[in-house]
């Protein structure tokens, strides 16, 4: 199981939690440069989950409102959270362009992910899809719920 450093922040109201933000997945852990990657970061508002994500690819790509994350996890079951931001991807970072955006949690995703490790994940965007296992990350989305429960 990896070890995740993770910490919770505090909020000016006392009812909404989040956390630090934490590489996901990143295809550099020591080189200079990236082209891929995910960074994540979970927020509790009253009761409702949101994870918030920067993706990083090689290629200036389009989210549309019927593109997202899925999330396979360690009991065979797979998560689909839809993107809530759409656009393209056009910040320009190391290698690659970087998109910010969220996703809502329901219930059932958030009592999945606090029991299950994500095992292997696709990002997908207008007229593509990035998959990776996940090798990091695996422990991270349930160390994030905890942290904002």
């Amino acid at each position: 199981m990896t070890t995740v450093s993770a910490q919770y922040l505090m909020k000016a109201n006392p009812s909404d939690k989040k956390t630090s933000t934490e590489t996901f997945f990143t295809n550099s852990i020591n080189g200079p440069t990236w082209s891929h990657g995910m960074k994540i970061s979970m927020e509790n508002d009253n009761g409702t989950y949101e994870m918030h994500a920067t993706i990083l690819l090689p290629q200036q790509v389009t989210y549309g409102p019927n593109d997202g994350l899925f999330l396979n996890l360690s009991d065979g079951e797979t998560i689909k959270l839809t993107t809530c931001n759409t656009g393209t991807a056009t910040r320009p970072f190391s290698e690659g362009y970087e998109f910010d955006t969220y996703y809502i949690l329901s219930s059932d995703d958030v009592a999945k992910l606090r029991n299950n490790e994500v095992t292997y994940f696709t990002i997908t965007y207008s007229g593509g899809e990035y998959s990776r296992r996940t090798i990091y990350g695996k422990a991270l989305i349930s160390k994030l719920i905890s942290l904002v429960d």
